[in-house]
């Protein structure tokens, strides 16, 4: 056995690695599992195998480093089954042990073909095309993506999606890296997909030996601090003629990948953009579907449905709410004086400020023409007039200024509380709506 300073690990951090890597591990020594985790207990049924765990150690006695490699098993069904693992030599509780990723189990079968692998990769994609329009955080998605990535490249170790922010990539899933990679901010210029492609980010790079390069970011990898991947493949990924994104797959291996790994990461990459366009252009329909497009403020349609909701929450908990109406003053007078572009600025302006001056668990959203319409749950009631009143004189003192002329802004309100002034949105609209004229009424006295 080499004798260089082993990796000292713990049950603790044993623990915290099936969070970090997407396949199944276990330790064992000379004679037996010290640790296994429950996805790899399942696969790996002592009633199916006999495993020599001395033989088995032998195989990885001088993996200072991590090493690939693919087992051959007979079962007790007398059937050959196919394994590949990453092996690594650590020290746990004193001993030398090895540290054994399961990446893939698979029984052998005879005559597997590209035609077998398409089929794969085409049942992997539509998994993603089937489940991407159901999720709503786009870190699940692409998390999603990614994992589902890698099983099709069953070379990768780890992976990552980075998403490109003006002139820099930000990661927005990772599988396999330590949380260092969180902090990476890498210039586009300086990723490998830019650099082999001559700037022309327009087809997969596979890269080889990385740590030649001199442009390496070296990010935690689960194989230990100072173990780094030595191969990529890179694809872009595009939405609507842009560039979007990119997805590195990567293994712990040089020279990891081949001609085929190419051709199946063209058809992922291609599959993936598809099904990015699709979701972004789903969310932007369900978005259509929930905002007024002038105002960026809730639709009408939206705050009915949070009003029934909201009302059967205060059944159930014995809450309170308040609701608002808010009228612009002489939207009329504007549009007639100034035209209807500036009466759409007043209506702008008054929206923006009444929604950065209200909380976020707040619902405001523009109920028809020059009106806008407010839900505030277990708000003090006294403490929320003495807001609105401040909002109100905010607006009135801050006019839109042209180099023409100072265009007034202004509204008026009126509140009304569940249950005390009702229990239907007619009757706490109808209150609401008689507070809001007695406001404006007053405001004209003065």
């Amino acid at each position: 056995m080499i004798n260089q300073e082993l990796r000292i690990i713990d049950k603790e951090w044993l623990k915290e690695l099936r969070t970090m890597v997407p396949f199944g591990f276990f330790l064992f020594d000379k004679q037996t599992v010290l640790f296994i985790d429950e996805h790899t207990k399942s696969i790996l049924d002592p009633q199916l195998f006999d495993i020599n765990y001395a033989f088995l150690f032998e195989q990885f006695k001088d993996a200072i480093q991590p090493l690939t490699k693919n087992l051959g098993l007979i079962g007790s069904d007398l059937k050959k089954y196919n394994i590949d693992v990453i092996g690594q030599l650590v020290r746990f509780e004193d001993r030398v042990t090895v540290l054994l990723y399961v990446k893939d189990f698979k029984r052998e079968l005879s005559g597997e073909n590209d035609l077998k692998r398409l089929s794969k990769l085409r049942d992997l994609m539509l998994d993603i095309n089937q489940s991407i329009l159901h999720i709503e955080d786009i870190q699940k998605t692409f998390y999603l993506i990614l994992e589902n990535a890698m099983r099709a490249i069953e070379k990768s170790n780890l992976g990552s999606i980075f998403i490109l922010n003006g002139d820099i990539f930000d990661v927005i899933s990772y599988i396999g890296f330590g949380k260092d990679i969180e902090a990476l901010k890498l210039p586009l210029v300086d990723s490998f997909l830019y650099r082999n492609s001559n700037g022309m980010m327009d087809r997969i790079t596979n890269i080889s030996s990385i740590e030649t390069d001199d442009h390496f970011y070296p990010v935690t990898t689960f194989a230990g601090d100072r173990v780094y991947i030595k191969s990529e493949l890179s694809a872009p990924i595009y939405v609507n003629g842009n560039l979007y994104a990119m997805i590195n797959l990567d293994s712990l291996e040089e020279n990891a990948f081949d001609e085929s790994d190419i051709a199946s990461m063209e058809f992922v990459s291609t599959n993936i953009q598809i099904a990015i366009s699709n979701q972004l252009l789903y969310q932007e329909k369900s978005r259509m579907a929930m905002f007024d497009s002038l105002t960026q403020l809730y639709n009408r349609h939206y705050f009915n449905e949070q009003f029934e909701q909201m009302i059967q929450k205060a059944k159930r908990t014995h809450d309170h709410f308040v609701i608002a109406l808010f009228d612009v003053d002489d939207l009329k007078t504007t549009n007639d004086i100034y035209g209807h572009v500036m009466g759409d600025k007043v209506l702008q302006k008054v929206a923006s400020d009444l929604l950065e001056k209200t909380r976020r668990s707040d619902v405001v959203a523009r109920y028809g023409g020059d009106e806008f319409v407010g839900l505030f749950f277990n708000a003090d009631y006294i403490l929320l007039q003495n807001k609105l009143n401040e909002i109100q004189e905010e607006v009135k003192q801050t006019p839109i200024k042209t180099n023409e002329a100072i265009i007034p802004c202004s509204f008026s309100f009126g509140t009304a509380c569940y249950p005390y002034d009702g229990n239907t949105m007619a009757e706490l609209l109808e209150v609401a709506d008689q507070a809001m004229y007695t406001n404006k009424r007053d405001k004209q006295l003065i």
